[in-house]
């Protein structure tokens, strides 16, 4: 899994990304809506031929970061459970298919209303 793209914003809620690869622990940090799977177009794009191209989208609604399976046909579990779309706790565990690939999302909560910098809309949902 490769880390294409990064939004570096300190005073906004974010979302950290872990996983490991045969070279050893990555890391990402996202404030806007990225997309896990095998296509290239994904921010964490994994190179793992047992999962499926469009794997999960991860996105906030209502201030709250949310995760959405994208139609995977080889399973996805979320802190062991299988799921449709659901928010996410400030720890969680995504499981992709048989093959056992995992991937850590860590939800960093945001700085105070008062301490915030202006932000743009939040994203939205992309599924709907």
């Amino acid at each position: 899994m490769t880390s294409m793209s990064q939004t570096s914003r300190h005073n906004e809620s974010a979302i950290t990304v872990s996983w490991m690869t045969a070279a050893g622990a990555c890391r990402a940090r996202h404030t806007a809506t990225f997309c896990i799977g095998l296509d290239a177009r994904g921010e964490l794009s994994m190179d793992d031929q047992q999962v499926t191209r469009a794997l999960t989208a991860v996105f906030r609604r209502d201030g709250q970061w949310w995760v959405r399976d994208l139609g995977n046909t080889d399973g996805i579990l979320l802190t062991g459970a299988p799921f449709q779309s659901a928010p996410l706790q400030p720890r969680a565990m995504l499981a992709f298919g048989s093959s056992g690939l995992q991937v850590m999302l860590e939800v960093e909560e945001s700085a105070p209303p008062g301490q915030r910098e202006p932000t743009t809309a939040q994203s939205a949902d992309p599924a709907d």
